[in-house]
């Protein structure tokens, strides 16, 4: 985070999109302090300030200046519904969209690797 905040601090707004509530809280609770980052762990909660960390079931309907999705290529690849999860998390950001993998991407998804910077 310490080397990607500074491209993201000029957008109004920057979401950190994970998986689950589970990763959410994880990485909420692995950002420093200084980034004021705010987690969304319930549906209820009203979004506020400049940089979120929402698990994508609750980004639905919602845009950002700027998003980081997490382990959404690796995370989904198994899933039945896989094409869907991703194309929700990357279409939630109006001007700047980064995947950021902890692994390789996967073989099914190479035909985009031209299209970004790894």
């Amino acid at each position: 985070m310490e080397n990607i905040y500074p491209a993201l601090s000029k957008y109004n707004t920057t979401a950190i999109i994970t998986n689950t509530i589970r990763e959410a809280k994880e990485i909420y609770g692995k950002l420093d302090k200084k980034f004021g980052a705010e987690l969304i762990d319930s549906p209820e909660k009203r979004i506020k300030g400049k940089l979120m960390v929402i698990p994508l079931i609750f980004s639905k309907g919602l845009e950002f200046d700027s998003v980081l999705l997490i382990d959404s290529l690796n995370g989904n690849k198994n899933h039945e519904i896989k094409n869907k999860r991703i194309y929700l998390g990357a279409t939630r950001a109006l001007h700047q969209l980064y995947f950021i993998e902890s692994e390789a991407i996967p073989k099914e998804f190479d035909f985009i690797k031209e299209f970004i910077e790894i």
